[in-house]
């Protein structure tokens, strides 16, 4: 390829504008430069052309289908021909755990507590409130349902102890179906039978089942008369969860008033607690008296004694 050399052509416009190689504001005609210019031809190879490298920095196309593993797709081994879940599709198909049978009642307090008294007196008289005597007062007074199974002795005025009982909290079906009548054929047994019967298959009343709406409603009820002072001061009841919906139940109370505060809860339970095994049990551990359905001692619960501390109570 010819091509020209830019000095060689500057020399020669300047010879022909004036001969030598100063400047001049003529600027030289074509023929001039064709006929002064110095043509030179160069006699090497041609160069190569230039090659240029290009990287594609473009992610490269991908194939249609859901197993694209890349440009250099390698072999997956798995363990099995089914696909495994992934954690969240787990979680979302397990059942939803249920709600506890007994959920309102561990919300509820765990202790009742009645006011502390405002004044004292000299002497004692006695711990039975206005509340209370109405229990034993009048043409028909309600402490005469009070006729414990086992009494093992007199009850003093100014003793200490406390009732236990226990609830089972069930579901509504299976509360009903426990208080349906026995059957015909148990019937027919007698009551000396059907008692082997129960003797012979380890049953034991100790507990009674209750709906979570019904021991609901008699903790409330307690709750508003204890805590109004109508049962006297030092009377509180406490809840325990002895195990999966059984709850052991504790009313402490003075000597005194031990048979009213059972019928108190014979009216605020809707009788319910009159086919619940109790026991009152006295300062020192020992169980002084037992209340059992069907089972019952003869006589009246009465006060004995001198008035004041001195008195003691018991069936008469």
């Amino acid at each position: 390829m010819d091509y020209c050399n830019i000095e060689d052509v500057e020399v020669a416009a300047a010879q022909a504008s004036d001969g030598d190689a100063t400047d001049s504001t003529e600027s030289a005609s074509s023929s001039q430069l064709r006929s002064n210019a110095i043509w030179r031809v160069n006699t090497h190879e041609p160069l190569p052309p230039k090659t240029f490298s290009v990287v594609d920095l473009t992610s490269p196309a991908r194939p249609d289908g859901p197993g694209y593993l890349g440009p250099n797709p390698r072999s997956v081994k798995t363990n099995g021909s089914r696909p495994q879940a992934s954690p969240m599709a787990s979680l979302a198909a397990s059942p939803t755990p249920r709600p506890q049978i007994d959920h309102q009642i561990r919300l509820l307090p765990a202790e009742i507590r009645a006011p502390n008294p405002q004044g004292g007196q000299l002497e004692f008289t006695t711990h039975l409130t206005q509340t209370l005597k109405k229990m034993t007062n009048g043409e028909a007074p309600l402490l005469k349902h009070f006729r414990p199974a086992f009494v093992s002795r007199d009850i003093k005025v100014l003793e200490r102890g406390y009732w236990q009982f226990w609830i089972k909290i069930a579901e509504e079906s299976i509360v009903k179906e426990s208080r349906q009548p026995p059957r015909a054929t148990l019937k027919l047994l007698g009551s000396t039978a059907r008692k082997e019967r129960g003797k012979a298959a380890g049953v034991r009343e100790l507990k009674a089942l209750w709906t979570e709406c019904e021991f609901l409603q008699f903790w409330k009820n307690v709750t508003v008369v204890i805590e109004s002072g109508k049962v006297g001061w030092a009377t509180r009841m406490t809840k325990e969860l002895e195990s999966d919906s059984l709850w052991k139940i504790r009313a402490f109370t003075w000597g005194e008033t031990l048979g009213h505060i059972w019928m108190l809860f014979l009216v605020l339970s809707d009788r319910l607690t009159g086919k619940v095994y109790m026991e009152w049990i006295s300062g020192d551990g020992a169980v002084v008296v037992q209340m059992s359905h069907g089972k019952r001692q003869s006589g009246v619960w009465m006060r004995k004694g001198p008035e004041g501390a001195r008195g003691v109570w018991s069936l008469g």
